[in-house]
Parts: C-alpha cells; structure tokens; sequence
C-alpha cells in the first residue's frame, strides 16, 4: 500500500497528499454502504472554505428526511467533524478533494 500509485483521475489528490494518505482516504470510503459513500463524495463540490455544513444542508444535498443517521457514521469515520461553537460540522481540506474525486468513479 505504501508504493501503491494513485490512478490517474486521482492525481490532484495524489499531488497534494503522500499516496499513504490518499490509499487510507480511499480506504476508508471503500468500507462505506454506496449510499454513505455517495453522500459523503455530495458534500465535496458545495464545500466552500472552510468546509463546514450544517443538518438542513445535508438534508437538501443527500434529498433525505433526516441526515442525521448518515452524518453519524461519518463522523464515527472520521469523515466530518462537529464543531459545536458553530453548531455545524466540517470537512478537512483534503478529504474535500478526496470527496470530489469520488464523483468521477
């Protein structure tokens, strides 16, 4: 894993972070259900910086009642965080471009 190329429509990521990085990144996202995974790589192209969405946004961009079950995996994953002086939760830069590379899979 540690010499493990990135494949070509990952490059920015793999540009911007070690390949270590981006595998664990990769790996991470792999273990999700497609439902969470696709919900998580949603959240990269409306994630202006800093990357922080609160439960109503979520809700609009994963088009679910209630996001809360989803976030809560994410968080558990170490996806997204919670903020609680904002009362919202944010996304780590790279995991932003990982998200995004996601929507070319």
């Amino acid at each position: 894993m540690l010499e493990a190329q990135a494949p070509a429509d990952r490059a920015e990521l793999a540009n911007e972070t070690t390949p270590t990085v981006a595998a664990l990144f990769q790996k991470s996202t792999d273990r999700l259900d497609p439902f969470t995974r696709d919900c998580f790589a949603y959240l990269g192209p409306f994630a202006p910086k800093p990357a922080t969405f609160d439960l109503e946004a979520m809700k609009a961009v994963w088009q679910v009642e209630d996001a809360k079950p989803t976030v809560k995996v994410l968080v558990d994953r170490g996806l997204l965080e919670y903020v609680p002086s904002m009362d919202r939760y944010q996304m780590h830069a790279l995991l932003v471009m990982h998200a995004n590379s996601l929507l070319t899979d």
